[in-house]
């Protein structure tokens, strides 16, 4: 670093002398030359690409500092002389710059200007002027693990993609999307694994239904054509919606605690919205039209936890995703990182309640308020009560929770309201 600084400052001072010394100095302007010099001053002892912000009342942008290169641009390029004072101009006074003298027109053409005189790769985006950037995506993680040593290898990592990507929105699009879908699949792959060892029928809690490999394959189809179609869109909102909310997704990521107390209150929401809206679909025409396509498997698989229709993934999805960004929306304090350890978290929790596997070292037998496979898995097979997600606390209180007392009292309701029509 120590090098690269003094470069910028031998270059500014070679610059200097030659603006006041040299003949053909002369030729340029005074005023011209004295916006020059004192550009070049502000540079020595800086680093070579000092950002010096300005702030309109619309909007923020920012001139940079050329300390040795901007020396080759003036001496090679001499057409750009004048965006050049105007540049300097801007970091050497501090002075804002007038809305309607706003430096645009020209910065393609410094690009071009500066990429071949310099070899260095120039980018534009909405608030710098051009900016050198590495052309691969270790290239930026070595640029911000240069000049931010206080963040983890992860954040270093984060802040990398996003810097590469150049593009919020596509930049979480596409990981939030690849995310769910090595999740989804990864997660369901070791169950279809176990589906095809006979070792492990004795822990299969409908053990004469084992799913075929042809009825995994049609119902793999069937969800990466919701994913695509209907998920997918989802994603790619979600950012600005998201941000929209206050959602945060830069570094330092969010403390262990804050993380751990929120994916807390999301699987609480969750379980409440996914056991209203589960119990409404098994209304009449809701159920006939809309939720009948889940239960095609009687004795569910993994894979079959998004088996659904696009109204159904739309509806119980919001409780995954509307959730959060509710909170967010109310706390203003939430993390994109959160969100996606929340995600991952509820999909295996969908994936492994799917599954129709009841262990003994399963969650529910040392947490008793889960809910697991064993208790969605009863659903499916009588296709009522159960409607609960994560938790059977709303079953329990709600006497919706199926076993064979829970039936006799539902028939005795039954007949008594019947009694009372007649």
């Amino acid at each position: 670093m120590r090098s690269t600084v003094a470069q910028s400052g031998a270059g500014a001072q070679t610059i200097i002398r030659w603006l006041t010394q040299h003949p053909l100095a002369t030729a340029v302007p005074a005023l011209v030359r004295m916006w020059l010099v004192r550009g070049f001053r502000g540079c020595i002892g800086s680093v070579p690409y000092r950002i010096q912000p300005y702030d309109t009342p619309h909007q923020q942008t920012a001139a940079y500092v050329i300390g040795y290169d901007a020396a080759v641009l003036v001496l090679f390029s001499p057409k750009i002389l004048i965006y050049l004072v105007l540049l300097f101009r801007i970091s050497a006074s501090g002075r804002q710059h007038p809305p309607e003298k706003k430096i645009t027109t020209p910065s393609f053409f410094l690009l071009r200007i500066a990429k071949r005189n310099t070899g260095h790769d120039f980018k534009m985006n909405s608030t710098t002027l051009f900016s050198p950037t590495p052309d691969s995506y270790w290239g930026q993680f070595d640029e911000i693990s240069k000049f931010n040593p206080q963040l983890n290898y992860a954040e270093r990592m984060w802040a990398a993609w996003y810097a590469y990507m150049q593009n919020d929105v596509l930049a979480t699009g596409i990981m939030s999307f690849v995310m769910h879908e090595v999740v989804y699949f990864g997660r369901s792959l070791p169950w279809i694994i176990i589906d095809r060892m006979p070792y492990f029928n004795k822990y299969k809690i409908q053990s004469n239904k084992i799913p075929t490999v042809q009825e995994q394959w049609n119902c793999a189809k069937l969800v990466l054509l919701s994913h695509f179609t209907v998920e997918l869109p989802q994603i790619w909102l979600f950012h600005p919606l998201a941000q929209f909310c206050g959602l945060a997704t830069g570094v330092p990521f969010p403390s262990l605690w804050t993380m751990f107390y929120q994916i807390c209150i999301f699987f609480v929401l969750e379980d409440t919205w996914h056991y209203w809206s589960h119990r409404a679909f098994h209304w009449g025409p809701l159920y006939r039209y809309v939720h009948k396509i889940h239960h095609q498997y009687s004795a569910p698989f993994g894979m079959a936890a998004e088996y659904a229709s696009p109204i159904e993934v739309m509806a119980l999805g919001f409780g995954s995703v509307g959730c959060p960004i509710l909170w967010c929306a109310l706390s203003g304090d939430l993390h994109i990182l959160t969100m996606y350890i929340w995600i991952v978290l509820r999909l295996f929790q969908a994936i492994d309640a799917h599954s129709g596997y009841e262990f003994p070292w399963s969650l529910h037998h040392f947490l008793p308020i889960w809910a697991g496979a064993d208790h969605h898995d009863v659903h499916h097979e009588k296709f009522i009560g159960n409607y609960s997600s994560s938790f059977r606390w709303w079953d329990y209180f709600l006497d919706t929770e199926y076993t064979p007392e829970a039936v006799q009292r539902w028939r005795e309701k039954k007949a008594a309201k019947s009694g009372k029509a007649q």
